[in-house]
């Protein structure tokens, strides 16, 4: 099962917190790699809070933790700028030096296997 939902992003609290410790810091890792999904939303696709989910948009994949909250619309889905974000967009900036990060039409599903590590992520860049 899978949903569509329009997927956007930003920076967090908690992610700010993260980054002064450090961006290898478990605590930084923590505060990106997850998307944010409406309890409804989660249902239509069987997944509970802390499943891995995969999310795919014409730009790229990646798998990520799932988190839940009321204060997301149904449809609606919000995950952390980051390295897992970063294969979600399109890395245009269309002169602006700033890539289109909000409103993307992004498809979810449960995961199979957990998300990569910032590591494996790093690695796969590389090639």
């Amino acid at each position: 099962m899978e949903i569509t939902v329009t997927l956007i992003t930003g920076r967090t609290a908690e992610q700010g917190v993260g980054k002064e410790i450090g961006k290898t810091s478990e605590r930084y890792q923590r505060g990106v790699n997850y998307i944010l999904l409406n309890p409804r939303d989660a249902e239509r696709i069987g997944v509970e809070e802390g499943a891995a989910v995969e999310v795919s948009t014409l730009h790229g994949s990646t798998r990520v933790w799932c988190k839940l909250s009321e204060d997301i619309e149904a449809g609606m889905a919000f995950i952390p700028l980051g390295p897992w974000a970063n294969r979600l967009f399109d890395p245009e900036t269309h002169g602006t030096g700033i890539p289109s990060v909000k409103g993307v039409e992004a498809k979810i599903r449960r995961a199979e296997g957990e998300p990569p590590t910032l590591e494996e992520l790093l690695k796969e860049l590389k090639g």
